[in-house]
């Protein structure tokens, strides 16, 4: 039977949380702080998810696509190695060894996850995905946040029957939960 182990990125393959991490590396940390502040309001009236594709249209919004996956590549070649969990990458190769297929499901954004993925074999990441319109983001995610629910949803796109496989899941957070409620082996880190 097929072993699929689907990591979280954010928290369990990383030490913070990469979409802060990464605007602060990218502009100014009180820039970042600033929009954060402004922003946080909304959580009164607001999903978080909903919060985060506004910060992110805030900063993005009219990047040139190219721009952005040049910033992001870079960021995930350089900034990346600074704040990866090195135990849980080498629970990464042990899945690996035994021949599973490793996964990184995330509320991150794709262009800064998979490269960092593939430079260690992972060639599957389903993550939040943004709006690209004549070579331009517009700010706006093309699908919903990756996390709760939506973890479950984008596995099962793929893998749609649940009896066909193992499933180990690893996650640190209540986004999480669904995901580790569905596995066969979760793994709180």
């Amino acid at each position: 039977m097929k072993t699929i182990a689907a990591f979280d990125f954010d928290g369990t393959l990383t030490s913070t949380d990469s979409f802060i991490d990464f605007l602060s590396y990218v502009f100014k940390r009180w820039n970042v702080f600033l929009i954060l502040i402004l922003y946080s309001p909304l959580l009164i009236w607001k999903e978080k998810g909903k919060i985060k594709e506004l910060i992110f249209k805030h900063f993005f919004q009219g990047m040139e696509y190219a721009k952005f996956k040049e910033i992001t590549t870079y960021y995930a070649e350089n900034r990346l190695p600074e704040i990866i969990n090195s135990a849980m990458v080498e629970k990464v190769k042990e899945h690996q060894k035994k021949g599973d297929e490793v996964m990184i499901i995330s509320a991150s954004v794709s262009e800064w996850i998979t490269p960092w993925a593939t430079k260690h074999h992972i060639n599957q990441v389903l993550s939040t995905e943004i709006e690209v319109k004549n070579g331009q983001l517009t700010g706006y995610f093309r699908t919903p946040n990756c996390k709760k629910e939506q973890k479950v949803h984008r596995l099962f796109e793929i893998y749609p029957d649940r009896q066909d496989y193992i499933l180990y899941a690893y996650g640190n957070s209540s986004d999480d939960k669904p995901l580790l409620d569905i596995a066969d082996y979760p793994v709180w880190v």
